[in-house]
């Protein structure tokens, strides 16, 4: 039961681990009415130590995303994006589950929610999120889906306008205005109900590539499945691109990361280890 509960801490970990952070050339020349399909894939490790003996919860998933460019004035750029198709199998030591949004037979019923319910954002040349809209359809989707189910809010927080513009300034917002080849960002996000402090190092080869290498620390105590939980994780995580030097759109992302710590909740303190791996190809249509 107690393995079931910390679980529930695994949709939070991973809007964190597979936001990863684009990086810098020298802003966004995107053209409106071009559309990208984003596709990626991760694998993620979630290891309990538990009893002496570690247990480890491996997910694998496929998200596969369209991102349409729809207007440009003033220096900000109208973006729509919509979810397509989520795979994920989900592996423990009782066995293991794939659940699809394109499979109602395979229980992927919160994940179908999530398809074909698009939200705008407005993002600036250099990448800084500047507000996101349109979220009622897909929230209130999630709501109506969840409703009395204790993981709710936490799936709900997931898709809250300050967890999405989180993960797509993670994704997008690395530009410098300054022209700088090498520089430092330091940023407190709130990513699904977690306050998470990052610390990055960009540096840009202006050859079609890039790499950014971060530091992560959480603190903080949260609610999960209806429970208090503490948390005192940090980590590293590196990311590499390849680079489309006309629009500045990275054509492929590779993360690694890893968060280590504990994770303390009805008076056990449990050991707690994730590593992430994450590839995203991105495709202009």
């Amino acid at each position: 039961m107690l393995v079931m509960r910390i679980k529930s801490l695994l949709p939070a970990l991973l809007c964190l681990l597979s936001g990863t952070v684009s990086a810098f050339q020298n802003s966004y020349t995107l053209t409106v009415g071009d559309n990208y399909v984003l596709e990626t894939n991760q694998k993620l490790t979630q290891s309990l130590m538990m009893m002496g003996q570690s247990q480890d919860i491996e997910t694998n998933t496929v998200t596969i995303e369209t991102i349409e460019v729809i207007s440009f004035e003033e220096g900000v750029y109208t973006l729509k994006n919509t979810i397509s198709s989520i795979r994920a199998e989900v592996t423990t030591l009782m066995g293991s589950q794939t659940v699809s949004s394109e499979d109602p037979a395979s229980d992927g019923g919160i994940l179908s929610t999530l398809v074909d319910k698009p939200y705008t954002f407005k993002m600036d040349r250099y990448g800084q999120i500047l507000e996101i809209n349109d979220l009622e359809e897909l929230q209130s989707a999630i709501q109506q889906v969840l409703s009395g189910n204790p993981g709710a809010t936490q799936i709900v927080n997931a898709f809250s306008e300050e967890s999405l513009k989180a993960n797509l300034n993670l994704r997008f917002s690395v530009y410098s205005n300054s022209g700088q080849k090498e520089w430092v960002s330091e940023k407190k996000l709130e990513i699904a109900g977690v306050p998470t402090n990052f610390s990055s190092n960009y540096k840009n080869g202006h050859e079609g590539s890039a790499e950014v290498n971060s530091t992560l620390s959480i603190k903080t105590s949260t609610v999960q499945m209806g429970m208090q939980v503490e948390l005192d994780l940090s980590g590293s995580q590196k990311t590499t691109f390849t680079l489309d030097n006309a629009s500045g759109i990275p054509i492929s992302i590779n993360t690694t990361g890893t968060l280590d710590g504990v994770s303390m909740t009805m008076g056990n303190n449990i050991p707690t280890g994730v590593l992430t791996e994450s590839t995203t190809t991105i495709t202009k249509q």
